[in-house]
C-alpha cells in the first residue's frame, strides 16, 4: 500500500445534485451521517440538521463493515464514523480493520462525499490516548478530518467529569450525549439551532429549553443505581431477561449493574449470546452467581446464559429445562 493515500472529497456546497427532502415518497433526504457503535444511542436525531443518526449496539469494526456492505451509501455527503471501543484489545488489528471500512466508504460512496472519524470517548478507569493518536495517524495518512473530543468531557486539571456518563462509565449520560454533539459540531454542522446565545434542546432541536426539561425526553434515571433493574421495591423471586445480542461486547456493563444494584435479579437470562468454544465461562463470571450456558454449535450467532443466585436446585433444574 501507498505510503500516502488521500480520498479528496470535492467541495459541494453549490452541487445541487444533493437530494431534494420529500416527504411523501419516503426517500432518504439526509445528507449527513453518523454511524457506529452503541455510544450513539442517545442521540435524537430531531434535534439534528438533516442528519441520519445508525446505532449499533455493541458493535466492533467488523460488524459495522458488515452494516456498511449492506446498506445504500450514495445519498449522504459527509459520514461521521464513531467506531473502535469495542476493539480496543488490538491496537494494530483496530488500524487494519479501519483501513478496510475507509476502503470500503470509498468505494461505496458518493465521489464527493466527505468522511470524519470520530475519536474514541474516554472511559472511567481507561485511558484512550494511545488507540486515539493511532487514529489520528491514518486521518493524517487518508487525509481526513479527526475528531478529538478530550477538552469536552475532561476538565482544566485533566479529571474526567463523571457525569457524561451512566453508571457503566461508557455510555453517556444525556449531558454527555449533548457534550459529544457540541464537538462534533465544531467540525460538521450538525445541529438544527448553533447560535449559542439562544437556549436549544440536543434532544428535539425545539428552542426555549434545554434537555433537562425536555417534553421528549425520559426520565432521568442515569444516577439512580435503585432503578436498573427496576426492582427495588420487589419482593420474593425477581426474575428478567435480555436479547443481549453479543454477551462479551456488553458484559462489563451487565457486571457492573448486577454488583452495583441493591436489590438485582435472582435469575437473569440472555439470549442471543454469540459465545462459542472460544469464551471460557471464567471470563464471563459474575461473582454471587452461578452460569449456567448453552453454545450453539453451528456459525451465526444464538445461544443463552442464565445467571442464578444461591438457589435450591430443584428450582435451578426447573429454570432450565
Amino acid at each position: 500500500m501507498p505510503d500516502k493515500t488521500e480520498f479528496v472529497p470535492t467541495d459541494y456546497s453549490n452541487d445541487n445534485t444533493v437530494p431534494i427532502p420529500n416527504r411523501f415518497t419516503g426517500e432518504n433526504n439526509k445528507t449527513t451521517l453518523i454511524i457506529g457503535s452503541s455510544i450513539l444511542k442517545g442521540i435524537q436525531p430531531r434535534g439534528l440538521q438533516n442528519t441520519e443518526v445508525c446505532t449499533n449496539r455493541g458493535a466492533n469494526i467488523d460488524r459495522l463493515i458488515d452494516v456498511l456492505q449492506k446498506k445504500d451509501m450514495s445519498t449522504y455527503r459527509t459520514i461521521i464514523i464513531h467506531i473502535g471501543g469495542n476493539d480496543l484489545d488490538n491496537l494494530q488489528s483496530i488500524r487494519d480493520k479501519y483501513e478496510a471500512l475507509l476502503y470500503l466508504l470509498n468505494f461505496k460512496c458518493h465521489p464527493h462525499c466527505k468522511f470524519v472519524v470520530s475519536g474514541i470517548l474516554p472511559r472511567k478507569g481507561l485511558n484512550m490516548h494511545n488507540p486515539n493518536e493511532m487514529l489520528k495517524d491514518l486521518c493524517e495518512q487518508f487525509n481526513l478530518q479527526f475528531i478529538d473530543h478530550t477538552n469536552m468531557f475532561y476538565d482544566k486539571n485533566y479529571n474526567l467529569s463523571y457525569s457524561v456518563f451512566h453508571h457503566d462509565g461508557i455510555h453517556l449520560s444525556k449531558k454527555g450525549t449533548s457534550a459529544f454533539l457540541r464537538s462534533v459540531n465544531m467540525h460538521v454542522s450538525i445541529l438544527k439551532h448553533t447560535d449559542q446565545s439562544d437556549r436549544y434542546c440536543v434532544h428535539c432541536g425545539e428552542p426555549n429549553h434545554n434537555s433537562k426539561s425536555c417534553r421528549h425526553g425520559r426520565k432521568d434515571t442515569e444516577n439512580d443505581d435503585l432503578v436498573t433493574y427496576g426492582f427495588n421495591k420487589c419482593k420474593g423471586l425477581k426474575i428478567c431477561s435480555h436479547n443481549v445480542n453479543r454477551l462479551e461486547c456488553k458484559f462489563d456493563e451487565i457486571r457492573y449493574n448486577l454488583m452495583s444494584t441493591p436489590n438485582p435479579p435472582d435469575i437473569i437470562g440472555y439470549c442471543e449470546t454469540f459465545l462459542g468454544k472460544n469464551t471460557s465461562d471464567r471470563e464471563i463470571d459474575i461473582p454471587g452467581y452461578i452460569l449456567q450456558r448453552k453454545d450453539r454449535q453451528s456459525d451465526g450467532g444464538g445461544g443463552w446464559a442464565v445467571y442464578l443466585t444461591e438457589t435450591p436446585p430443584f428450582l435451578e433444574k426447573m429454570i432450565l429445562k
